[in-house]
């Protein structure tokens, strides 16, 4: 087998996952492949998160380049928490198999899964965005329409007086 610290492959892998290539050299192939696909889930995780925030940005701002590059932070801001979480989850390991109750450990558990809540609630409400984007963009048209209909309705009979004005005016 060859020594994995040489491999830019790996090192990628280790940055990604916040794991340490000298340990992770040491350890069996379970524990890469875990690695590995913790890696390929952070990547995948990117992507599905840069799709949706650059969709949900893309209600707000017309501009498709400023959509995309705030997906792109969020999606950024997302993976680096749950990368961080990834390489907690290492630390946590057997938390539950240790004898006694340790309430710095509980406390690690506990913010552990309200930041995994926290962004899963938000990939879920930006993903209902990006779902229902258009039909609230239609519906902000129609609200849009009826509230200005009254100003719209003045803004003709005041246009239609000075026409009559201007035509009366102009016959004299």
């Amino acid at each position: 087998m060859h020594d994995i610290r040489n491999s830019r492959f790996w090192k990628v892998i280790c940055f990604l996952t916040r794991t340490d290539l000298d340990v992770l050299a040491e350890c069996k192939g379970f524990d890469r492949i875990t690695v590995a696909w913790t890696a390929i889930a952070l990547l995948l995780a990117f992507i599905l998160h840069t799709v949706l925030w650059s969709n949900v940005a893309l209600l707000l701002v017309t501009v498709p380049v400023l959509a995309v590059l705030t997906g792109v932070l969020i999606a950024t801001l997302i993976c680096t928490l749950e990368a961080a979480m990834a390489a907690s989850d290492w630390s946590l390991a057997g938390v539950l198999r240790q004898p006694g109750f340790d309430w710095h450990r509980a406390w690690l558990v506990a913010v552990r899964f309200l930041v995994a809540f926290l962004l899963s609630y938000a990939t879920a409400f930006a993903f209902e965005l990006y779902l229902h984007g258009p039909e609230l963009l239609h519906q902000q048209e129609v609200e849009r329409r009826t509230a200005n209909a009254p100003l719209i309705e003045e803004a003709k009979r005041e246009k239609a007086r000075l026409h009559g004005e201007l035509a009366r005016i102009s016959h004299q």
